[in-house]
């Protein structure tokens, strides 16, 4: 009998360490399940972070790409803004579960937010995409308050084509404009043709005229930019409409001008004026009916706003720093100022005056507006020294002394033979 209550004792100390050891296990198990949960909800969190601060990273990665660009001009307007691939928008979600979230708009046209939907945003605007996310997301997180905003603008490539110093590929935004992407090209060579920029859109062709732009500031004539624009500027033909710009320019040579340009509008434009130029002295040589015609715009402004320019003409940027001889003269042009020079001195570096000048009758027109003459006049900078024909050179012409004198002693050779007749 104490045989068998031995193994009955032995047997129930058994089972209770068992259920003891059974027991610890179970307890061991739950807070394994526990330490697990937080471990997992741990690592979400940390792949969440992940992808938050990968996309972060992302964003200034692609605003380092961009660093070059323009700021934005002005406010985004929602409900006019057209989504596009690589927009990047912020979703702030505030509640109980509140978060951040960061998602860009794929090449197809979706939006991804992670572990949450996949929506289509394709042809969609950003007040649209904006009332459609808070939308669906009300679905998923219940007493939140859901804000949606642009974190960032997309890039777009598009293409400078023609009469530029740069011509090719730019990553630009949708908020920039033609004129300033062809800044960036290198802006508008010498004969390009700015009042007929081509502007090749899908199917569609837009011609610009980036004149009234820059002249009138109408916004119009220079619009926003789309994904894959080709821009595309045209090269004048030289002979035609064109003029020459020679004086106080760096790049002196031949410029087109549009139909009915005047000479106002035309200085108005970017052409790189020297430091010492002086568009208060502009002087322009016309031919027509192989006649040549002198125009000095010294002293009248409103006849530079009105004077239409021409193909063919000739325009003299003056220069602050140099004194000009013209008229007859061998080597009519502009002369480095030197303070001791007189006019003499001037007309002496111009080749002197030819057979036709007389020098001794030279007028100087002084930067002031004054005039004097002789070759003894101290000159400034600025100033104009003409030379002008002598009254036997206009009364004569080309014809020579000895040929005037025979044609006397035969006229009246021939008046004495008349009377001798008589």
């Amino acid at each position: 009998m104490n045989k068998y209550k031995m193994v009955f004792q032995i047997i129930a100390i058994f089972l209770y360490f068992t259920s003891g050891i059974s027991q610890v296990s179970r307890i061991d198990f739950r807070k394994q399940q526990e330490i697990g949960k937080e471990d997992r909800a741990t690592q979400e969190m940390l792949n969440e972070r992940a992808v938050l601060d990968r996309r972060i990273q992302e964003r200034k990665a692609l605003y380092k790409n961009m660093q070059d660009l323009d700021a934005l001009e002005g406010w985004i307007d929602p409900k006019t803004y057209l989504i596009g691939a690589g927009d990047i928008l912020g979703i702030n979600i505030i509640g109980a579960e509140s978060k951040y979230m960061e998602v860009v708009v794929s090449p197809e046209g979706k939006l991804i937010i992670p572990g949450i939907m996949t929506i289509s945003v394709l042809d969609m605007t950003l007040d649209e995409v904006i009332k459609l996310i808070e939308k669906q997301l009300t679905k998923f997180f219940k007493d939140t308050t859901i804000s949606v905003t642009l974190a960032a603008v997309r890039p777009m490539k598009v293409f400078v084509l023609g009469e530029v110093y740069e011509p090719g590929a730019y990553l630009t935004k949708p908020t920039e404009r033609v004129y300033d992407i062809i800044n960036r090209a290198g802006g508008f060579r010498q004969l390009a043709v700015t009042s007929k920029v081509q502007l090749k859109r899908n199917e569609e062709s837009l011609t610009l005229n980036l004149l009234d732009y820059l002249y009138n500031g109408n916004m119009a004539a220079n619009p926003k930019l789309n994904d894959g624009d080709i821009i595309f500027i045209s090269k004048a033909e030289i002979f035609q409409r064109t003029v020459t710009v020679q004086g106080g320019i760096s790049k002196p040579g031949v410029y087109p001008i549009d139909t009915n340009e005047t000479l106002y509008d035309f200085l108005k434009r970017e052409l790189d004026y020297t430091e010492n130029a002086s568009l208060e002295r502009v002087m322009l040589l016309r031919l027509k009916n192989n006649q040549k015609y002198k125009f000095s715009f010294q002293e009248s402004a409103e006849q530079v706003r009105n004077f239409k320019l021409e193909s063919g003409d000739i325009i003299e940027i003056g220069l602050l720093n140099e004194v000009y001889v013209q008229g007859e003269v061998n080597l009519p042009g502009a002369y480095p100022y030197v303070a001791s020079f007189k006019a003499v001195d001037f007309i002496g570096l111009a080749g002197g005056a030819t057979t036709k000048g007389k020098a001794k009758t030279a007028i100087i027109i002084h930067s002031d507006g004054s005039k004097s003459k002789g070759l003894t006049v101290d000159i400034s900078r600025g100033d104009v020294i003409i030379v002008p024909r002598s009254l036997y050179s206009i009364f004569v012409g080309d014809v020579g002394l000895l040929q005037v004198t025979l044609a006397v002693i035969q006229t009246l050779l021939t008046i004495a033979v008349l009377q001798a007749k008589t």
